[in-house]
């Protein structure tokens, strides 16, 4: 069991900011999926917003008639900590898209969030809605796969909806044992340096056989830390079982593609994330071991000028490992 912070979700409409109405639960009660935990007014509706999973409310952050935004804290609940593989991109279990009055449709919160990551339309929405009262994730999965296309297809779908620009270069690099933990702590500590590109965590693109899956663990500027943390996620990977905490939307996409061949790539965007950084195979240049790095960007969200500084501060940190 853990302790997850429920935040106000995305209302939709470009709304991004609510008004408490009502909590429909108190402090240590039990919740159930779908139950409806509070009721908030924004300026064009009432929406009403369920629990995402089952657990105990430990505490209520607000109270009615506070003014929250979204994602800011509403209240604490303890729940299960594990979430299996189920072979597409899995979403946070934290912040989930509430259902407004004004929707033609009836969906789960959940289901929500994965029709945002798919790029479905309400018509398709709408024609789900005919085979179910309530639509779920498992409603979508089924409509997905009756059409046919992959999780990879669903992702290039949504990064081509976007403005994208690339960076290339390359850096020098000392050989570590541990080369992966290397170039995740050198992203996290670069990324510390510019803070206005608001990076906490870093997800992993992890594609094995019939495995399509982005994780978050936790990558910070120790690298020893680091080290153990990629070797948790391997004995994951074997279990086919991640902690939700290691579930939750990332930042910046790492992908790692040169371990097995490529020396230039360019990574896609996943939804969640204004920046991809891909790494290409080593080469030798100048009799130095050299590493190609690839850097994608939503242009709409973050300038040029600062992906290159932070591709300046990646290359010295990766260069001074």
């Amino acid at each position: 069991m853990k302790e997850h912070t429920f935040k106000l979700p995305d209302l939709g409409e470009g709304l991004t900011e609510a008004v408490i109405q009502q909590w429909h639960i108190k402090e240590s009660e039990n919740v159930a999926a779908d139950q409806l935990l509070l009721t908030v007014e924004t300026d064009k509706s009432l929406v009403d917003i369920p629990a995402v999973d089952k657990g105990m409310v430990t505490s209520l952050l607000k109270k009615a008639g506070d003014r929250v935004y979204v994602g800011e804290a509403m209240c604490s609940i303890l729940s299960e900590d594990l979430s299996p593989v189920v072979g597409n991109i899995p979403q946070t279990i934290v912040q989930k898209p509430a259902i407004t009055q004004a929707r033609k449709f009836k969906i789960h919160p959940d289901a929500m969030e994965l029709a945002k990551e798919l790029l479905l339309s309400d018509t398709q929405l709408l024609e789900i809605q005919q085979s179910c009262t309530i639509i779920q994730k498992s409603n979508i999965n089924n409509y997905i796969n009756k059409v046919k296309q992959t999780p990879m297809q669903r992702i290039s779908q949504a990064s081509e909806q976007r403005a994208t620009s690339t960076l290339i270069d390359h850096a020098p690099i000392n050989l570590p044992c541990h080369i992966t933990s290397n170039l995740l702590t050198a992203i996290y500590q670069a990324s510390q340096e510019h803070t206005q590109l608001k990076i906490s965590k870093i997800g992993i693109a992890i594609d094995d056989n019939d495995i399509t899956q982005i994780v978050t663990p936790p990558i910070d500027a120790d690298y020893n830390q680091t080290v153990k943390t990629i070797s948790q996620l391997k004995q994951y990977i074997s279990a086919r079982q991640f902690p939700n905490s290691w579930l939750e939307k990332p930042d910046i996409l790492f992908s790692n593609f040169g371990s097995i061949a490529g020396r230039y790539g360019i990574p896609l965007l996943c939804s969640s994330s204004n920046i991809s950084v891909g790494v290409g195979q080593l080469f030798t240049e100048n009799d130095h071991t050299t590493i190609p790095l690839t850097i994608v960007f939503d242009h709409a969200h973050i300038t040029g000028g600062a992906i290159a500084r932070f591709l300046k501060s990646l290359k010295e940190k990766i260069k001074n490992k």
